[in-house]
């Protein structure tokens, strides 16, 4: 069966259409720790806010976690994934950057220092800017400690450097590090714990039948909060991503 000029015209302008639908459509690269990546079902109610990032967004949005437990401004370069992020930008992209607690607590070696995650936060903005991709550098949350009815604030100067490097670089800041520790306190320590952190008595989870007490981690239900406030966030700094935000976030 012939085609006619116009049939295959036709069919061009649609690829091309498509394609450039494509093209439009963000991908989002998240870069971070463990309160960023992605869990199995062994390890529920365990979960990171890149795991849950999907339902603030609609499904136009493509996102990639390539977070991790323990890592750092500095180990996440060196094992490579960093360079698996990089090796797949393109115009329009976007890179969301939380790295901090291992970078100030990590034992020996393998802490950061100030001055050096400051210089490394700037350089991972530099590398997403050159392959014209927007960075997106989130506070770390804070932890679920309290001294009575106040947060202990963990992060400190390693929160307001992140602050300041976007200053300085002009990237978008999500600041889920003063978000949750004023939510922390409307809720208060036995709610914060109970509600958003892994802290349950035995029995509570089959994988963890003798409870667990951690106030660095998150639940699903904590993570899912975070997503929260990381739309409040977008919307408030007007990034380009609320567009593609769900209505209900």
């Amino acid at each position: 069966m012939r085609r006619t000029a116009a049939s295959v015209l036709g069919t061009l302008l649609a690829t091309s259409l498509l394609a450039a639908v494509d093209a439009a459509v963000p991908v989002i690269f998240l870069a971070g720790d463990s309160t960023v990546a992605s869990y199995s079902p062994s390890d529920f109610p365990q979960a990171g806010w890149g795991q849950l990032l999907p339902l603030i967004f609609t499904n136009t949005v493509v996102i990639k976690n390539y977070a991790g437990g323990g890592q750092t401004t500095k180990s996440f370069v060196e094992v490579g994934l960093w360079k698996k992020i990089c090796d797949q930008l393109k115009p329009g992209d976007y890179v969301f950057i939380q790295f901090g607690h291992n970078d100030q607590y990590a034992p020996g070696d393998r802490r950061v220092g100030l001055e050096s995650y400051s210089n490394r936060l700037a350089k991972l903005v530099g590398d997403v800017r050159a392959a014209k991709a927007e960075p997106v550098l989130v506070v770390p949350p804070n932890s679920g400690d309290f001294d009575g009815a106040k947060v202990i604030d963990l992060h400190k100067e390693y929160a307001v450097a992140v602050r300041k490097v976007a200053a300085a670089t002009g990237a978008c800041c999500v600041d889920l590090h003063a978000r949750s520790i004023e939510r922390y306190e409307k809720l208060g320590k036995e709610e914060t714990l109970k509600t958003l952190f892994m802290w349950f008595p035995a029995g509570a989870y089959p994988n963890y039948p003798d409870g667990k007490k951690d106030t660095w981690h998150f639940s699903e239900n904590g993570a899912k909060r975070l997503t929260e406030m990381i739309a409040e966030e977008l919307r408030s700094k007007h990034s380009p991503l609320e567009r593609y935000l769900t209505a209900d976030k």
